[in-house]
């Protein structure tokens, strides 16, 4: 069990293995149900469960959610994108799979508490009589071909669109190319006028949409624009729309110009020329890779040309069992050994933290110790 300390009272807060973990932040699946709940009548109270399933991209968010018995007649069609959008406004999740059933299906113990890993097996042997289910399936998963932008054969960039300044048409088809690489389906799939969150696209792939974005056409955009214009439609219409002149793949000049419907300047032509532009200062270094537990035996590790594949060694095996006998990989060495009481923090709760997590307090802490600047108490 998971608990809390509040004023001398000790408040049971959930179960380890019940704990969400989504890019590699914690959640508790009652907070994920109770904001389901509270914005949808027609869910039944305390008739949800949430968990997560792994699949070889990272864990997923799965939703079962029993509903009300006057309302197993809705077109929940329109009800589930809302959900969607509930949980990424509130959260800043994508839901996988939402699956409604009818009232009293979910399994629960003998004292009512659902009991969400049941349901999770229930749920892929197929034994929920189903009213109404959403999966946010990527193409490969489906068995579908790819396109050759989903596929890496074939990167968009702004050489692809040199045919003049670019319309509003024309940057429709960029977004939605590089959000179907992002989300790994096919452009087909990708709605223009679906908000991003509906599509499966959380703060992360935003970030990484905005990233392809910029680099294809050679702007700097502001961070918050997938929020701000939130489907295909309206993003292209703001970049169209709010740069002053016509955008070109080549082109030198690109104003900085406000909208005369907004005070947010979107988008700015990015120059490899002029003083400070582009220059980088590194203070600090760290790294954790196969073979190399920090900087300098990284640097060694390049200069011998030392190669960091191999076979799990006699500690690997004891960590994760006889599995991984003959198994040639690139291993991280001392993945056990975080010193919990160090960062503050209990043993119990770094057993649940992302092992990423871990590995980013480390080397977040050497990076200042090797820039001398101060790390505090």
């Amino acid at each position: 069990d998971l608990a809390f300390l509040l004023k001398g009272e000790l408040y049971i807060a959930g179960r380890i293995k019940e704990v969400i973990i989504q890019n590699g932040r914690n959640y508790y699946p009652q907070d994920i149900e109770n904001t389901l709940q509270a914005n949808f009548s027609c869910l039944r109270r305390d008739g949800g469960a949430a968990f997560s399933e792994d699949i070889q991209e990272g864990e997923r968010l799965i939703v079962v959610h029993e509903v009300e018995r006057t309302a197993r007649n809705l077109n929940f069609d329109k009800i589930i994108p809302d959900m969607q959008q509930a949980i990424a406004r509130s959260h800043d999740l994508v839901i996988h799979e939402i699956v409604l059933i009818y009232p009293g299906a979910l399994p629960r113990t003998s004292s009512g508490k659902i009991q969400r890993l049941a349901a999770r097996t229930m749920l892929r042997k197929n034994e929920f009589k189903v009213l109404a289910r959403f999966l946010n399936t990527p193409a490969n998963e489906a068995g579908s071909e790819q396109s050759d932008v989903v596929s890496g054969k074939k990167e968009p960039s702004g050489n692809d669109f040199q045919s003049g300044p670019f319309t509003s048409e024309d940057l429709i088809e960029i977004i939605r190319d590089l959000l179907a690489r992002e989300l790994n389906r096919q452009t087909d799939e990708i709605s223009l006028d679906l908000s991003f969150q509906q599509q499966g696209v959380d703060s992360v792939a935003g970030i990484g949409v905005l990233g392809l974005l910029e680099q294809t056409l050679g702007l700097h955009l502001e961070s918050t624009l997938i929020y701000e214009y939130p489907n295909v439609r309206a993003l292209a219409g703001a970049l169209s729309e709010q740069i002053g002149q016509p955008l070109h793949a080549n082109g030198q000049k690109v104003s900085n110009s406000r909208s005369e419907r907004s005070d947010t300047v979107v988008a700015i032509r990015t120059s490899p020329s002029g003083p400070g532009l582009g220059e980088v200062a590194i203070v600090g270094m760290a790294c954790r890779f196969p073979g190399a537990p920090n900087l300098r035996e990284f640097e060694r590790l390049l200069e011998s040309g030392t190669d960091a594949i191999h076979e799990a060694d006699a500690e690997r095996l004891e960590l994760c069992g006889s599995s991984l006998i003959g198994h040639r990989a690139g291993w991280l060495s001392d993945i056990d050994n975080f010193d919990a009481n160090f960062f503050s923090i209990s043993p119990r709760e770094a057993m649940s933290m992302d092992p990423q997590q871990r590995m980013l307090l480390e080397l977040a802490y050497e990076t200042l110790e090797n820039a001398d600047q101060p790390t505090g108490e």
